[in-house]
Parts: C-alpha cells; sequence; structure tokens
C-alpha cells in the first residue's frame, strides 16, 4: 500500500500542475501561453477525441502537457520544470537515449495515456464556458470528494515513463541509481513539491528540522524519505506562501499549488497530515483573488476541496462569494439568494457580514451590492463598539451607567488642526522609511580635517549607491522565472532601494560604536522589516486603506484634542468612527508577515559594499554574546568606523523614536499604534522561534477576551509628555564638559595608556596582557555607556520643543512597556528626570505637601520614618533645596547625596516654582509624583497565603510609620550571626562589619523573584568588593555565609510564600518534565501566558532506529522562571485594574510596573485605587483558578486510557495531584487591613 501511495504521488507531480483554464485568461496570458507551447515549432497536438500526444525534448527536462476537454472547454494542466542544457557529453548521450525510447514507445504510450486521462476527465470538477453560473449542485449539502486518477492504472500502464523519467534526471544530476525504489520516490516527490513552491513563492519556507545522523537511515530508508516528506509538510508556511501569492496577482500558481498540496497531503494517514491543512484561512485566501476575477467555477471549487478535507466554511468565505456575484454585469438574484440561503443554513446571519468579516480594495462595496440585489432593506450590523469586557474583576464597569459616563482626556489642546495635519504627513512618511536623521548635541572629536572625510564619505556612499543600484537591477531581470521575488521589490524603485540599505548600514555603523556589532541575523531582519515596510505601505495605498485611515484619525485625533472627557474609550471611540465610514477597506486587517527566510535573502544584495580602495568595507567576525555563545558578527573597516565617528548627523529608528502624533489605539492583536502596517502587542524573549510563542498565544486567545488590556494600552499610551528642558540644559553642560562620575553621567572612554600600546609576548608579558585586556573591556563598557547618554540627550534635544507620546505594548507575562527603546520614562534616573506631563493641574491643598514627601522618598534618607516625619525634614532642608534649583552645578549641591540624584534635582525646581508662586494652591504642576509598592513580589506573595507575619513586614497592615523588610531581615541575620558566634563560629566574627541594609537587600529583593543561591551570593560578593579594606581573600565563604542566613531567615519570616514557591516549582516539574507541555496559564485579565524555555536533544527511534533532534520543554528554566513570570503577572494586572479606574476617575496615569505616576493633587485618589484594587484582585481565588486552568489544559495529557500500564496510570495521577493546590494552607491575614496601610505604596 506504501508503495502505491509513493507512485501515486510521484505521478501527480508529473502529471501537470493544476491552472486557471485558458477561457479565464486574458489577452496577455493567452497569447504568453500560446507561445509557449509553440516554442522550437513542437506542440502537443489535440484530436477530437481529445487525444494527447506527448513530446520528448532534447536537451531539456521531462515535460508534459495534458488537454482535458470536456463540452468543447479545456482545463490544461501544465508542469513546467526549470529548462537546463547538458554540460557534458554523459548528459547528451542520455538525452540521445531518450530521444529513442521515445520514437520506439511514443505510439502506444500515448494511446493508454488518453484512455486513463479521459478517465480521470469524467470525474474532475466541471468547468464552464458561458458566464460563470452557481448551479444548486454546487452548495450541496454534502459535497463529493474530488476523485483522482486511478491509482493502479497509472501505476500499471505508465510506470516506464516515470522510470525513464527518474533515468533522465538521474543522469542529468549525476546521480546513480539506488535499489530501494520507496526511498528514492518518496525523496522525488518531497524535492518536486518544494522546487514547484520555490521556484513560485521563494523564501516562504520556514527551516524544517531536519535528521542529524543519516548512517541510521540505511535499515529502512522508505520510512526515513517519508518522515522526511513529513516534516517538510509539516514545516512549510503554505498559508502565508498562498497569501503573498495571491497579494502579487498570481492567482494560477497559488492555486495550482494549493492542489498539489492537498493532493500530497491527502495521500497520508490521518495522524501524519500537517495541521494547517484543515486552516480555513488557507482556502479564504484563495477565494478571495478568485473572487477578484470573477471566477466563480473556480471558487466552487476550492470550495469542493474545502468540505473534502472537512474545513467548514466560513462568513468570510461567504462573502467572496457575494462579492464575487457582485462584481458580475449580469443578473445573478438566483445564485446570490442560494449563497444566504447557504449561510442561514449553516446558522450564519447575513447581517454579521460587515462586523465578522476583513476586507480590502472594494470587496465590501460589492457584498453590499450582492445582497441588496436580493434585500431591499439590507441593513448590516456595526462593528460592537461598547461590547462588555466579560470578567468578574470588572463587571460594574459593564453596566449601563459605567458605560455612559465620560472618561478623562489629557490631550485637549495640545495642538491645532493645521499641525495635526502636518504631523500626521510626518508620520506617514516616517513610518514608511523607519529611519530618520538627527544631530548629535555634540561633535565627536577626532583628528584629521572634517570637511574632508565628509567627501570621502560622500564618495563611499555615492560608489554604494551604483553597485546597489546595479545588483538591484540585475537581480529584478534575473527573476523573471520567479516572479515571486519581483512582487517583493516592486514597492520601491532602485534608488529607494539603494537609499534603504544604506540606511541600515550606517545604523550598524551607529551601533558598531558603541561595540555593539550586528549578527547576520539581525542585520538580515532589520533590512527585510524595512523592506516588509514599504511593501506594506505600497500595498495599503494601492488597495485604498491608506486613504480611509488618514480619514479616520484625523476624526479620532480631533475628538482627543477637543474635548477633555470623551464618550468611552479611546479603543470605542476608533470603532464608532470606522462604522461611521463603513464602505471601503476594513482597518486593522492583519497584513501577512514574511518569514525569516524571505527577509534574509535581501541581505545578500546588501553585503557587497566596499571602500574606495576596493578594500571590503565590513569583516565578518566571529564575537562572543552575554551567555558566552560565539555568533558570526559584521564589524565595520576601522577607516570607515574612523570616518564616520566623524560624521555629522545620525540615523534612528522608528522603534526608537517618541511618537509625534497620539498613537492609534489598540483594537486588535493586530492593530495599534502605527497608522499603516502591523504592531506587535506582545514582545518576546530572544528565542530561538519567538514567531512560534506568538502564534502559540494568539492560537488560543482573541481580541475579545483581552479588551481591558487594550484600554490600558490606549489610556497610558495616550498621555502627552514634554522635555524638563531645565534639567535637559544641565544635562548637556555635564555631558558636554566630558560628563561626570559623581553626577552620574558617563565619561567617555579614555586613550590608550601608552605602556599599553606596544605589543606583548604572551610569556614573558602575562600580568602586562592581563592589564590591557581588562582596560580594552572597562574602555568598551565606558564607551558603550557614554554613546547611549549621547543617543539619548540627542532624541530629547529633538522633542524639547513639542509635546511627544510613548506607545505601550507588553512582554509575554503581561508586564507594560514603552516601545521606543531609547527615550522612555522605564529607564534610568537620568532619563526619568526629563519627563513631565504636557498637561498640568493646580496642586491644590495637598499637592506641594506630596512634592515634598516625594523628594525626601527620592533621596532614600528616611526609609523608616512617617510620612509627616518627612514633610518635617523636607521643610528643614528647605534652603538646600532651594539652593540645588537654583545653583545646581556651583552650589552647595545636596541633591547629589540622593539615591535618585537628577530626579531630586527636578523636583527641588518644582518645588522652588511652586513656593515662589503668588498662590502654591493655584500653581499648575507638571511634574510626575510616585508612588511606589514596598518589595511589590512579597506583597503578593503575602497575599496569596495570607500570611499574617509578612503582610506586616511588607506594609500590608496598617502601622505608624513604614516598615522595612530589609532592616527586619538585616536585624535577624545579626541575631543568628551573634548566636553562631557564641557557639565559636570563626566566619561569623569575621562577617560582622558587613551585615548591612545594602548587603541584604539585593537577595531579599530577588528571592522573590526566583534567584538562585548561585546568583545571590553573586549580588552579595558585588555589594562587598565595594566596601573600602574589605579582605578579598575571604570573599567566597564571607558571601556563603550571609546568603545562607539570609535565605534561612527569609523562610522563617515569610512561611506561607515558601510553601507557595515550592508548589509552583513541583507544578512546573510536573508540566515540563513530566506532560512534555509548556508551562502557560491565563491572568486574571484573560492574558494567556507561556513560557517558551525548550531544550533540544537527540532520540532514536527503537524501531526504525531513526535519530532526531527533537524539542521538549527545559524543565529547569521552567521551573526557576515559573514562579517570577506568575508573580510579575499579578503585578501587571495590578497596575491595570489601577488604570482603569484612575480613567474613569480623571487621573493622568503612567507607571513603571509597580511604581505608579500621577500628578501630586491626584495622589490621595490614587492611593485609594491602588488599595482597593489590590483587594479586588486577591478576593479571587487566585491560587485556584490557576490549578483549575492547568487540569483543564492538560486533560488530555491526564486522561487515563483503556489497557494502561499500571506504572503509567500511577505517574497520570501523581502528576494530576501536584497540580492541585490542596496542600497549601491560607493563613489568617484579613485583606481589607490593606485598605488602612497609608504605606502600602508610598
Amino acid at each position: 500500500m506504501e508503495q502505491k501511495l509513493i507512485d501515486a504521488g510521484r505521478r501527480m507531480l508529473d502529471a501537470g500542475r493544476c491552472g486557471i483554464p485558458k477561457a479565464h485568461l486574458g489577452p496577455s496570458d493567452q497569447l504568453k501561453r500560446s507561445n509557449d507551447y509553440d516554442r522550437q515549432g513542437r506542440r502537443g497536438s489535440l484530436g477530437p477525441h481529445g487525444e494527447m500526444s506527448l513530446t520528448f525534448r532534447s536537451g531539456r527536462s521531462f515535460r508534459t502537457l495534458l488537454f482535458l476537454k470536456q463540452n468543447r472547454v479545456h482545463r490544461i494542466c501544465q508542469l513546467q520544470l526549470n529548462e537546463s542544457r547538458f554540460a557534458n557529453s554523459r548528459l547528451c548521450s542520455a538525452s540521445e537515449v531518450l530521444t529513442e525510447v521515445k520514437k520506439k514507445v511514443r505510439a502506444k504510450e500515448i494511446k493508454d495515456l488518453s484512455i486513463a486521462v479521459e478517465k480521470y476527465s469524467a470525474n474532475v470538477l466541471d468547468i464552464n464556458d458561458d458566464t460563470p453560473s452557481l448551479k444548486k449542485s454546487e452548495f450541496p449539502e454534502k459535497l463529493d470528494e474530488t476523485n483522482y486518477p486511478d491509482d493502479e492504472a497509472f501505476q500499471t500502464k505508465h510506470s516506464g515513463a516515470g522510470a525513464r523519467l527518474e533515468l533522465l534526471e538521474n543522469l542529468a544530476n549525476n546521480k546513480t541509481l539506488v535499489s530501494d525504489h520507496s526511498s528514492q520516490q518518496w525523496d522525488i516527490e518531497r524535492k518536486r513539491l518544494l522546487t514547484r513552491i520555490e521556484n513560485s513563492a521563494h523564501g516562504s519556507r520556514r527551516r524544517a528540522v531536519k535528521p542529524l545522523n543519516v548512517d541510521s537511515f540505511k535499515k529502512d530508508q522508505g520510512q526515513t524519505s517519508l518522515s522526511r516528506l513529513l516534516a517538510e509538510l509539516e514545516s512549510l508556511d503554505i498559508a502565508n506562501i498562498l497569501s503573498i501569492l495571491c497579494q502579487r496577482g498570481k492567482t494560477q500558481e497559488a492555486v495550482d499549488i494549493l492542489f498539489n498540496y492537498l493532493y500530497i497531503c491527502n495521500k497520508l494517514k490521518n495522524a501524519q497530515k500537517p495541521k494547517q491543512l484543515y486552516d480555513v484561512n488557507l482556502f479564504n485566501c484563495i477565494h478571495r483573488a478568485l473572487a477578484k476575477q470573477g471566477e466563480i467555477t473556480w471558487m466552487d471549487h476550492v470550495l469542493a476541496l474545502m468540505t473534502k478535507q472537512s474545513v467548514t466554511p466560513t462568513l468570510q468565505t461567504y462573502a467572496h462569494f457575494l462579492e464575487c456575484l457582485g462584481r458580475s454585469t449580469h443578473d445573478q438574484s438566483n445564485k446570490i439568494q442560494q449563497v444566504i440561503h447557504q449561510i442561514e443554513k449553516q446558522g450564519l446571519r447575513v447581517r454579521d457580514l460587515y462586523r465578522d468579516c476583513c476586507y480590502i480594495s472594494d470587496e465590501w462595496t460589492f457584498v453590499r451590492k450582492a445582497v441588496e440585489t436580493v434585500q431591499d432593506n439590507f441593513n448590516p450590523f456595526p462593528r460592537p463598539e461598547q461590547p462588555p469586557y466579560n470578567n468578574p474583576l470588572l463587571t460594574h464597569l459593564d453596566t449601563p451607567k459605567a458605560k455612559r459616563a465620560k472618561n478623562f482626556n489629557p490631550n485637549k489642546d495640545i495642538m491645532s488642526n493645521k499641525k495635526l495635519s502636518q504631523k500626521i504627513k510626518g508620520r506617514l512618511k516616517l513610518e514608511k522609511d523607519e529611519y530618520a536623521v538627527l544631530k548629535p548635541v555634540v561633535k565627536i572629536k577626532q583628528g584629521g580635517k572634517r570637511e574632508s572625510s565628509k567627501e570621502e564619505i560622500r564618495e563611499i556612499k555615492k560608489q554604494w549607491s551604483h553597485s546597489l543600484t546595479r545588483l538591484y537591477t540585475q537581480s529584478f531581470m534575473a527573476w523573471n522565472t520567479q516572479q515571486t521575488h519581483k512582487g517583493y521589490l516592486e514597492a520601491l524603485t532602485a534608488k529607494e532601494f539603494s537609499d534603504m540599505v544604506i540606511e541600515v548600514v550606517e545604523l550598524m555603523m551607529r551601533d558598531s560604536l558603541q561595540t555593539l556589532y550586528w549578527t547576520k541575523r539581525k542585520f538580515a531582519q532589520t533590512l527585510g522589516r524595512r523592506l516588509m515596510q514599504k511593501t506594506q505601505y505600497f500595498y495599503m495605498e494601492k488597495y485604498g486603506i491608506l486613504d480611509k485611515v488618514n480619514v479616520v484619525y484625523k476624526e479620532y485625533a480631533q475628538q482627543l484634542l477637543d474635548n477633555s472627557h470623551i464618550s468611552g474609550t479611546h479603543r470605542e471611540i476608533w470603532e464608532a468612527i470606522c462604522n461611521r465610514h463603513m464602505e471601503g477597506p476594513t482597518l486593522g486587517v492583519p497584513m501577512t508577515p514574511w518569514s525569516y527566510e524571505t527577509q534574509i535573502w535581501i541581505c545578500t544584495l546588501s553585503t557587497k559594499c566596499y571602500l574606495l580602495n576596493k578594500e571590503p568595507a565590513f569583516f565578518d567576525t566571529m564575537n562572543r554574546n552575554i551567555l558566552g555563545k560565539c555568533l558570526s558578527c559584521y564589524m565595520p573597516h576601522p577607516r570607515l568606523l574612523k570616518l564616520y565617528k566623524k560624521g555629522a548627523s545620525f540615523g534612528f529608528e522608528l522603534s526608537e523614536l517618541p511618537s509625534t502624533i497620539p498613537p492609534v489605539p489598540w483594537t486588535s492583536l493586530y492593530h495599534g499604534i502605527h497608522l499603516i502596517g502591523n504592531a506587535e502587542l506582545i514582545r518576546t524573549p530572544a528565542a530561538k522561534d519567538p514567531e512560534r510563542q506568538k502564534k502559540l498565544v494568539y492560537d488560543k486567545m482573541s481580541s475579545s477576551d483581552i479588551l481591558s488590556i487594550f484600554d490600558v494600552l490606549n489610556y497610558i499610551g495616550s498621555c502627552p509628555w514634554i522635555t524638563n528642558k531645565e534639567v535637559l540644559k544641565i544635562q548637556l553642560e555635564v555631558f558636554r564638559n566630558n560628563g561626570s562620575k559623581e553626577m552620574n553621567v558617563p565619561l567617555p572612554a579614555p586613550p590608550v595608556p601608552l605602556h599599553l600600546k606596544k605589543k606583548f609576548n604572551r610569556k614573558e608579558d602575562k600580568q602586562m596582557l592581563i592589564e590591557k585586556n581588562a582596560w580594552t573591556k572597562k574602555s568598551f563598557e565606558m564607551n558603550s555607556l557614554w554613546y547611549s547618554c549621547l543617543w539619548m540627550l540627542t532624541i530629547a534635544k529633538e522633542f524639547s520643543d513639542k509635546p511627544f507620546w510613548l506607545p505601550l505594548n507588553l512582554d509575554y507575562r503581561g508586564r507594560v512597556y514603552c516601545c521606543s527603546s531609547i527615550l522612555q520614562y522605564q529607564s534610568n534616573d537620568l532619563t526619568r528626570s526629563l519627563f513631565l506631563f504636557a498637561n498640568g493641574k493646580p496642586l491644590g491643598e495637598k499637592g506641594l505637601d506630596w512634592l515634598k514627601i516625594h523628594l525626601i522618598n527620592l533621596t532614600g534618607l528616611k526609609k523608616r520614618f512617617s510620612n509627616k516625619d518627612r514633610l518635617e525634614y523636607a521643610n528643614q532642608m528647605m534652603d538646600k533645596i532651594l539652593d540645588s534649583a537654583d545653583n545646581p552645578l556651583k552650589g552647595e549641591q545636596w541633591w547629589l547625596q540622593s539615591d535618585e540624584p537628577w530626579q531630586t534635582l527636578a523636583c527641588c525646581m518644582e518645588i522652588a516654582k511652586a513656593i515662589r508662586s503668588d498662590d502654591p494652591t493655584k500653581f499648575i504642576s507638571h511634574f510626575p509624583v510616585h508612588q511606589d509598592g514596598s518589595c511589590n513580589g512579597l506583597q503578593h506573595y503575602a497575599a496569596l497565603g495570607r500570611d499574617k507575619s509578612g503582610a506586616k513586614s511588607i506594609n500590608l497592615d496598617s502601622s505608624e510609620a513604614p516598615e522595612d523588610v530589609y532592616s527586619d531581615i538585616m536585624e535577624m541575620v545579626e541575631l543568628q550571626r551573634q548566636e553562631d558566634e557564641k557557639n565559636g563560629k570563626e566566619i561569623a566574627k569575621m562577617v560582622a562589619p558587613y551585615i548591612t541594609r545594602k548587603v541584604v537587600k539585593r537577595p531579599v529583593m530577588t528571592s522573590v523573584y526566583g534567584v538562585t543561591h548561585f546568583g545571590a551570593r553573586l549580588q552579595v560578593q558585588q555589594v562587598l568588593k565595594e566596601i573600602p579594606g574589605f579582605p578579598e581573600e575571604h570573599l567566597k565563604e564571607i558571601s556563603a555565609y550571609i546568603v545562607d542566613t539570609i535565605m534561612s531567615n527569609l523562610k522563617k519570616k515569610f512561611q506561607t510564600a515558601g510553601i507557595i514557591q515550592e508548589w509552583f516549582n513541583e507544578v512546573a516539574k510536573a508540566t515540563s518534565a513530566g506532560l512534555k507541555k509548556h508551562v502557560e496559564w491565563k491572568t486574571p485579565l484573560g492574558l494567556l501566558v507561556v513560557q517558551m524555555a525548550d531544550k533540544s536533544f537527540l532520540q532514536k527511534n527503537p524501531i526504525t532506529k531513526e535519530t532526531r533532534r527533537v524539542i521538549y520543554p527545559d524543565t529547569i528554566k521552567q521551573r526557576q522562571s515559573f514562579p517570577p513570570n506568575f508573580i510579575h503577572s499579578l503585578d501587571s494586572v495590578h497596575m491595570m485594574l489601577t488604570a482603569l479606574h484612575c480613567m474613569k476617575k480623571g487621573l493622568t496615569f503612567s507607571s513603571v510596573h509597580d511604581c505608579f505616576w500621577t500628578h501630586a493633587c491626584d495622589i490621595d485618589t490614587m492611593n485609594k485605587i491602588c488599595r482597593e484594587q489590590f483587594v479586588v484582585l486577591h478576593s479571587q481565588p487566585l491560587l485556584q483558578q490557576l490549578s483549575d486552568y492547568m487540569l483543564e489544559a492538560h486533560k488530555e495529557e491526564l486522561k487515563l486510557r483503556k489497557g494502561m500500564k499500571p506504572d503509567e496510570r500511577e505517574r497520570l495521577k501523581g502528576y494530576a495531584k501536584v497540580l492541585k493546590c490542596d496542600k497549601i494552607k491560607l493563613g489568617d491575614f484579613d485583606l481589607n487591613n490593606v485598605l488602612d496601610s497609608e504605606y502600602f505604596f508610598s
């Protein structure tokens, strides 16, 4: 049976490509096909009864022309392989042998083949030459299976022709035939499918997992070849291939590939079929392309294939049928009525055609036209503007009263309408180019004449541009046989292409100044992403999406600029505007992303860059990343780097810059932030396959599950910011004067010391080499920090005179991050001090007091003092505060004593302005005041376990003054040290001077996030080394003793937290090591979190002896990651709940994870909301919900089946028991005490 399937698959690929009927082709396509058949005067002859002649061409690959005739209509099935000439006498001899064979067997074989073809044509789908019509049978209740050629007939009558084809191909490739026919036939079938797909859509295939040990395949060659075929089929991104081809207008090739793909997959067993075979989008993209061409008959064929594959048509499928009928110039009322009847028969609603489907170009116009032909009063449902959250934490926000309430909007009167239009045009250009040039705030000092360097750089760029333009043109001409490649470059001209490559090279040069060399992967991905963005812009403009985006966004932004309070959330306003502009394309339709292979081929066009003296501009070198892994990197030529340092400007990517207009609100998993193109909602870690992680999440989660998360991102992301010009001016002055170590402003790297410039002998000057390497490492670090500060100050200077916005997205755990990677308020103290709210508010009665308390919090001087004491201390230090504001660089510089000096200086300036104003209560303050959680990770652990003892130490309970858990642990460690010293332990006596809060803080803080014993030791050692006079010879033993003492006392202090963390570790181990699944859970707001920590290793099949590389979850990483990631997801939910309610209360809100920002006058309101939402969150049975979700998610793996071995049954029962949280006993802490805790966040 397997041999039969192998032969059938090979014959299917030999039989030809299933193309579009000739009657449905345009005149130019028919002419092209006619010329193709008549080349060299040879043509397959077609008799009156459909006989077909086979032509074997000398010097060419095997080519079959198959004409199927029925009702005077021809269906052309054509297989065109790449033509090649024989390069030696052996190949010429093979051609002569083949010609001789052809003469002998031609007559008999053609007669037999024509009989088989007639049998096949009787079973294929009908094709009508008249106006495409939709008969009742075309939408049957159950479609008949599509019949393929009879396997036995082809195997017995035409095996000779197939064998001769194999002979020719093996001789042409100079290969010898092997005796194992099944292995060779599976390989041929696999290679032919991939060749056909690659010729049509090169670069769209993901890399497959390939076998490693070839020798292990010798015992069962056929099985191994089948496994390779299965791996290739599973790895093919077939939906992406078809979508790209249809987007390029290459529908014939797309249909051909789909038919061949389905045929091969259907010859496999059900368990072997790839999952994407049942993806409805596989067929809908073909329907979309055929509908535009009016090919209703072919659409019916594709629908029949869907039914054969047990793929249920969706409303989008029928929308394409209606569009096709709506484009017809004939009366199609009966057919439209049949389609509508089929929609209703499947339980769908015609009025949902607009709400539940996506359209591009003018598709919706024709769909609506078709329906209105049979329904006079057709009124489609609009997209839901105010859908409910459907979340138990947010039921009170789903009430009609809450929906009618207006939300605060901080964007009123930020800019004029004229300026808005200008900025929209600038943003569109920036999103298309993804590149902006800014002038640095300092001139980099280099020797030589600057003007001569500029001239040489211009000459080099001119040479590069000429070279890249030539390569572009040559590549474009070389791709005549692979039209899909042209589709990738048709969006830009040769000059635009060369400019794009040079811009990316300049970005690489800029990072090289920081010694951040680019890997080949990053270089290829950057180029590919830029090209993909330009291509998407091209097609969005072509389909009319750009025009509609302009209209909708202007109306959306106008509402934000005109109103201080808006009706509904930003997402709801956007949807309401889209409903008012129903005609035209649908906004938010995700564009098909290009795979990594598609992006990497463009890299080959840009690596042939040379200097003026013909030296290569870049070298391929090896560099180690932070994990010690060697990576292949591009390193610029030293001379080129030296020239570039003298440049007058530097380029920045779109992702590195803030937005000059309010970002587009998030409305789906793919739509938000950008006016054009897709956005990345969930950022993934630098894993081997980040797209796989996103797919796992997106397939199990819909946009309607996380509407509340969209609203939080939109609300915080729409907050406008301005730059603190006074602080920026001081930072620029210090930076231009070579920085300052005391002020935490990076210093430039010093020149190489004279005694290290000479060459050293490895054996004789070992100590000098060690010193030189240490200096080089330190120089690189200083250089990187200096350039990072330079880029930040450059962007801040550029945006100092205008408001800007910082769009947001999530990491895979649900934590919120700024998309701008350089200038952002989640950065260090130097950068945070530059941020002010663009909308100001009066300080009110308590605003000035909160500014003073915030100032003392920043200094870190009164950690265990009450707010009243902190306020009194601020008043006592007022003279120094005012001196810091007036003379930051020449005064007493009290602000430098702070833990956060630059934010302290900014706060001193704000207090000085408020005090010197006529009425401080009416002073308009733009300054953001922070409220930070007290060891927030331990707060969540204590709340989960209702740990009363631990809750007191981390301010979950009310108290007169704030508790400090780090000081508490320090005191416990000191008591144990004293006891050990009494017991005669020598190490306890040595440790005595080093038990400080600073030494204890980091291990305690990171213990909740899964720090290991080794990691805690490194943290302690780093602090100990900074202590003057510390005996480094005892560093290891002292740090080990301190860490052991800290961890043991932490377990005593937070007993329930330790039990919960231990259960988390057991759950992760059972899931990853036992069930071989990734640890996953859903946050209380509906976000799915999947930990993609994998490990690959070799596995040998005991039966087939086949060795393959398999990938399973990495148990160690899963165990270490789960506890901190779960806590991070909880603190993110707490922040989002606080943000939603702050929006309802009219507050401006922002956050850095567990540090919440708002105006000084709103601190009391925000604190109240923060405490209330923490209680609401932890009033839910979070651990039980986690347990229930995991049991439900893994119920198939945990299912006990008949015939299962007893030990296997016991093992599964053990895993199920571990996933239950029965052993966790909650304490007696009352969560409502948090409501009265003044220092819960302070």
